[in-house]
């Protein structure tokens, strides 16, 4: 997981970077998923929705190691009279086409970039399951 300090600026180097310095830390034979928690003030603005699925698309397209970028942001809400509440956001970029990879993998994705329900997804357990699985049909 790559993180941005919440003063960073939105820009190509921004985006790009951290995922470069991700990617080779990735075995080349295998695929990955790189999780990049985003600035909060970044999803503020109106460009980021071009900004980032382009960068992102354009990454993605170069390499064969990564087959998806899961992006994270936090947001605080306000409550009255006194209290604040924080939401923690995903959303997954998969790239134009998006890759093909193992049903596993695929199921994973899926969970990931399913609608916001009222319980959480454990990257763990869906981890854990897909093994399950995998040794089932072995």
């Amino acid at each position: 997981m790559k993180s941005k300090t919440e003063g960073t600026a939105l820009g190509q180097g921004a985006v790009r970077n951290p995922l470069q310095t991700a990617r080779k830390q990735l075995p080349p034979s295998e695929p990955g998923l790189v999780f990049r928690k985003v600035p909060e003030p970044w999803v503020q603005q109106p460009e980021v929705a071009r900004i980032l699925p382009t960068i992102i698309d354009a990454f993605l397209r170069g390499t064969s190691r990564v087959t998806a970028v899961v992006l994270r942001w936090e947001e605080q809400q306000l409550l009255r009279p006194d209290g604040t509440l924080t939401l923690y956001k995903v959303r997954l970029e998969r790239g134009s086409p998006p890759k093909e990879v193992a049903p596993p993998v695929e199921r994973l994705l899926t969970v990931l970039a399913g609608p916001a329900t009222a319980e959480w997804v454990s990257f763990r357990a869906i981890a854990e399951q897909e093994m399950v699985k995998g040794s089932e049909a072995i």
